[in-house]
């Protein structure tokens, strides 16, 4: 009788019966609200809910943690993508720091992923440790710099009299125009090469996740590898993209490093 092959995506709705999975969900419907608000992922944030409220380990935490930043950040992108700084016509979304940015930060996504499933769970704890300390320092020193700034602009508001230099208010008109000129607007595509590297990089996370439980399915042997539960070799997404042959391909000597 040939092997059950695993579902691409099991659902398992015994694990939702508990009240720490509720407790958990209002902690992430909270921290995704203050998140948003502040303009920052929260990945972090999040990370450290699911751990705590969520009881996931360090190593689960992290990519549930991506799932939930990533919906966020496209309820944020559509919200955002058509607003304008003030009466100006500007975007409000900087689009050249995002031509600059997305591609750096999905090869770090990539990294960060491999580098989820070989350090051990210690070292990503004190990792994030570390990144929520970093990033409590900077909003805290950003946040006082704003209430500084804040500060300063009533002062000096309060201060003018009369109308205001003539010099000023002309730079003033003409430096949004000038900003808009130099932002050059969102293209279909940018959308198109964003959108392959996003698809490429979850691809990547998805395949290379699969073939590891693959190859730790078998055990060497003389040399070779053979797989005594071909059902994980068996998995749809395997099948489907690589034809049904990755169990012949980690055989080989020479390959299963390379692949695995």
């Amino acid at each position: 009788m040939d092997p059950p092959v695993p579902e691409v995506f099991p659902l398992d709705f015994d694990a939702l019966a508990h009240p720490h999975v509720l407790t958990c969900c209002g902690v992430l419907f909270v921290s995704g609200i203050l998140c948003s608000a502040a303009g920052i992922g929260g990945g972090g944030v999040i990370v450290a809910a699911l751990m705590t409220f969520g009881h996931l380990s360090p190593r689960d935490a992290v990519p549930v943690s991506k799932a939930v930043v990533f919906c966020g950040a496209v309820v944020s992108l559509v919200l955002n993508s058509r607003k304008t700084q003030g009466g100006s016509g500007q975007p409000l979304i900087n689009w050249d720091i995002i031509r600059m940015m997305i591609p750096m930060a999905l090869i770090g996504t990539l990294l960060g992923v491999l580098a989820n499933v070989h350090l051990p769970e210690s070292v990503i704890v004190i990792v994030l440790t570390t990144l929520l300390c970093g990033m409590t320092v900077s909003t805290t020193l950003k946040g006082w710099a704003q209430y500084q700034n804040e500060l300063a602009a009533e002062e000096q508001q309060e201060s003018l009299a009369g109308a205001p230099d003539p010099a000023e208010e002309a730079d003033y008109q003409t430096f949004p125009a000038q900003a808009k000129e130099d932002c050059k607007p969102f293209t279909g595509g940018d959308a198109v090469v964003l959108s392959s590297l996003l698809v490429l990089t979850i691809f990547g996370g998805v395949l290379r996740f699969h073939i590891h439980e693959c190859l730790t399915a078998g055990h060497a042997l003389s040399g070779a590898r053979v797989f005594p539960n071909p059902a994980q070799c068996a998995h749809p997404v395997l099948t489907t993209f690589l034809g049904g042959h990755i169990g012949d391909w980690l055989a080989e000597a020479e390959l299963a490093p390379h692949l695995g």
